[in-house]
């Protein structure tokens, strides 16, 4: 803000209040003080303008004061700026730019209160406010572990911004545990009621949409960047990533702010950061936060604690509460400094402090200390908190009163705690995990336990939340190097509905498909030979062929096929149970594989794969959803192929498989009404098609299963063209095309623009369907499907 316009305000409000006005020294000295380093000193003022240095400072003096006075805070020449700014915005509550944010007009006594457990930081808010103001957009705070960034972000977005408005995102706290922006990237589309794509390039573009077209200012959060950088640029695999995240966020068109707490700066050149150095807090703020918590300050002492730790704001807090819980010094900072500075001195920063703490906290309590470090295994990333139950697991050699251990922790406040849920602030988490891995046993152990407790705490998966809690434990495997456990964890069943489904096919139900995808291609060849690789290699084959990447798809599932027939050619070394398991895989390969046929448009050869399967229908003991699946996909390819011929076999094969079996998964359920409806088409049973898949909107509405939903649209679309009803028709090709678009399932998609051209070509609409047809055909060319190019094609009318 420009000194000139801030005189006029200070001067018209010294007016209102009935105070002296500035003369012309008093501006002089204001606007100098206003540019800080780069203004005049008060013997240049008084060279400048012809007075003694004396008369100059005198003046100050009484200026000073004054505005004291008006703004009911101290003010002088070094604190000048930030507090006029501060009540500036209070006393006006306007915008400074059109972009900016809408401030509270707090008063005093509210903020001082609002501030009674975070002090000392009023300069460094009136800092971001200023800089934001002026139009940055990414802002990244500065500064060693423990001085307060996160906090002083964290009270920033609470007074400034609705909860609604704010996306955050907590990196990994180590470089090896850093992966992809892009699962983050589709919560906060999610959050912002848009669905995210499939691609990193889709979903980094719909981001940039929604915060351009933002209504109100949001605030992203970024906090710990550090582990992802390496001399102040993003570490590989995932570099190009992040560049294109923080250039959507510093995109100059959109309504957002980027705050991001760091230990170390942000160098890249494609984009530009401003950056705020964060200090350790002031001896006063020292002073006033153990004075409210009662501890005695009268002790020279203080400052040299202070100084010790740089003003640290954790190493505050952390000494406060051991003062406090020391029965021995009666609250008193002396006599708790005298006994532990020789130690702290010799480690001043804040490294060094915590890892005296560790040392305290181990010749004192070897069971708090043990669960101090075990509590670093947790990752604190995609689950910031650990409940109550996953810390006390970790104590797995204590027999009685293991919360009594918990407790001595957060009497040290070595542990952050919000409703009975817990974490491990960064620095402290970074010297558990470094302890931890020095005693293998105790890692393996503590990981374990983390992952048992993961996985009992999930007992069903309906939300994006359940999902990725239940997820956690992979990582504990992962950590430990129990590639097999990893993989186990995947393939867990828990019940959901009426049916049981495994870990990986939820994350790809819940729209989740990039997170599974990663993390079975990070283990599946490090998994033994057996059920659990040959199923991770189906999952992603699944995965593949739901977002039309068939070709892909087809050799994922060879290789699960491949592994499922070794096995079973070695029956005698697996079990009963797993050999039953490994033969239902073997059969399923066959299955996906015909699946993978029919999406590509070679009908044929996908009846001939399921022809050859008899015994799936035959078989008694064969699990029920093979053999509706079975059923159900033979009626709709007789009917594709022989619509005529075999009428009398189709509608057997329907009937068979139109039943209402128990535990069958949610994909059988769901494709069961769309392959029904889509075969009742075929054989001009228009009322039983419509039927079928409006039960399949019904079923994916029940379970959140849009691809479900999507093509049963893309089917009535086609029934309704049947009957010439082209008004019905049109609405529900539109809504099947924004579904699919959002989800980016190639294959359905490029199905729904073929089905919408049909529609608009029988009704004379040239233009419209031959966008269709284009965008189907391009669609068609990028999965390779010759036969699905040659369809379009021919169905394509020209003049």
């Amino acid at each position: 803000m420009e000194a000139a316009r801030i005189l006029d305000f200070i001067n018209e409000a010294l007016q209102k209040k009935s105070l002296k006005q500035f003369n012309t020294l008093e501006n002089f000295i204001f606007e100098e003080s206003w540019k800080r380093k780069q203004g005049l000193t008060y013997e240049q003022i008084g060279l400048e303008k012809g007075y003694e240095t004396d008369s100059v400072k005198k003046t100050a003096y009484q200026l000073w004061k004054r505005l004291s006075n008006l703004c009911e805070v101290k003010i002088d020449k070094n604190n000048l700026k930030c507090q006029i700014e501060r009540y500036y915005r209070q006393y006006t509550a306007v915008e400074v730019r059109q972009d900016s944010i809408d401030l509270p007009a707090s008063s005093q006594q509210e903020i001082n209160e609002n501030y009674s457990c975070f002090i000392g930081r009023e300069d460094d808010l009136a800092e971001l406010d200023l800089l934001v103001q002026t139009g940055h957009k990414a802002i990244q705070i500065v500064a060693t572990g423990g001085i307060g960034k996160s906090r002083l972000v964290q009270e920033y977005l609470t007074t400034r911004f609705d909860p609604k408005n704010v996306l955050e995102f907590n990196m990994a706290r180590e470089s090896q545990g850093v992966v992809s922006p892009l699962g983050r990237m589709e919560e906060w589309l999610k959050e912002l009621g848009e669905e995210p794509g499939r691609e990193f390039d889709i979903s980094k573009e719909r981001l940039r949409k929604k915060l351009r077209e933002a209504s109100s200012k949001i605030a992203i959060f970024i906090d710990n960047l550090e582990p992802t950088l390496e001399n102040g640029l993003f570490i590989q695999p995932y570099r190009s990533e992040y560049v294109e995240l923080l250039r959507v966020l510093t995109d100059f068109q959109v309504n957002a702010v980027t705050l991001i707490t760091s230990r170390e700066p942000l160098h890249e050149s494609a984009f530009s950061v401003e950056t705020y150095r964060l200090k350790g807090l002031a001896l006063k703020a020292w002073q006033q936060y153990f004075q409210g918590h009662k501890v005695n300050t009268n002790s020279p002492s203080l400052k040299e604690m202070r100084d010790a730790y740089d003003g640290n704001a954790k190493a505050m807090e952390i000494l406060c509460g051991a003062i406090k819980k020391d029965k021995d010094n009666d609250r008193d900072l002396e006599t708790y400094w005298q006994k532990v500075r020789q130690d702290l001195l010799e480690h001043p920063s804040l490294e060094h402090l915590v890892a005296s703490q560790f040392d305290r906290l181990q010749q004192t309590n070897r069971d708090a200390y043990n669960l101090l470090c075990r509590l670093g295994c947790y990752r604190y990333q995609d689950v910031p908190l650990v409940p109550e139950d996953g810390v006390l697991c970790l104590l797995w050699d204590v027999r009685e009163k293991p919360w009594w251990v918990l407790n001595r922790l957060k009497d040290r406040c070595l542990v952050d705690v919000s409703q009975q849920q817990y974490r491990l602030h960064p620095v402290i988490r970074e010297m558990a995990i470094d302890r931890l891995r020095q005693n293998k046993e105790d890692l393996e152990q503590a990981n374990r336990k983390a992952a048992e407790f993961w996985t009992d705490s999930v007992e069903i998966v309906t939300t994006q939340e359940d999902a990725t809690r239940a997820l956690e434990a992979y990582y504990h495997y992962v950590e430990i190097e129990n590639f097999d456990r990893a993989a186990q964890v995947i393939n867990y069943p828990r019940f959901y509905i009426d049916y049981t489904e495994l870990l990986g096919i939820s994350f790809y139900r819940l729209g989740l498909l990039s997170q599974i995808v990663l993390s079975i291609e990070f283990i599946v060849d490090k998994v033994s030979f057996g059920y659990d690789r040959s199923r991770l290699y189906n999952i992603l084959g699944d995965s593949y062929w739901m977002t039309g990447n068939i070709h892909k798809s087809i050799k994922c599932t060879l290789k699960s096929q491949d592994i499922a027939n070794n096995v079973i050619q070695n029956a005698n070394i697996v079990s009963a149970q797993e050999l039953s398991k490994i033969k239902n895989l073997y059969l399923t390969s066959f299955y996906n594989v015909g699946f993978c046929e029919l999406a590509l448009g070679n009908y044929e050869r996908s009846l001939e794969i399921f022809k050859s399967l008899p015994e799936t229908y035959q078989d008694p003991n064969c699990p029920p959803e093979y053999k509706i699946g079975y059923c159900f996909i033979l009626s709709y390819l007789y009917s594709k192929v022989f619509p005529s011929k075999y009428k009398i076999e189709i509608l057997e094969f329907a009937k068979e498989s139109y039943v209402n079996p128990q535990s069958v998964d949610s994909w059988c359920i769901g494709y069961r009404y769309l392959f029904l409806g889509l075969t009742y088409k075929n054989i001009a049973e228009i009322e039983k098609a419509f039927e079928m898949f409006s039960d399949a909107i019904k079923f994916a509405d029940r379970s959140n299963y849009t691809q479900v939903k999507a093509k049963a649209l893309t089917g009535l679309g086609e029934l309704y063209r049947i009957q010439g009803d082209y008004a019905k028709a049109i609405p529900l090709h539109q809504e099947s095309i924004d579904l699919l678009d959002k989800i980016r399932a190639k294959c359905d998609l490029a199905e729904a623009y073929f089905q919408c051209a049909l529609t608009y070509q029988e009704m004379g609409e040239t233009e419209n369907s031959q966008e269709n047809f284009d965008k189907a055909l391009k669609l068609f060319r990028e999965i390779e499907a010759p036969r699905q190019i040659e369809r379009v094609q021919s169905a394509r009318k020209t003049d």
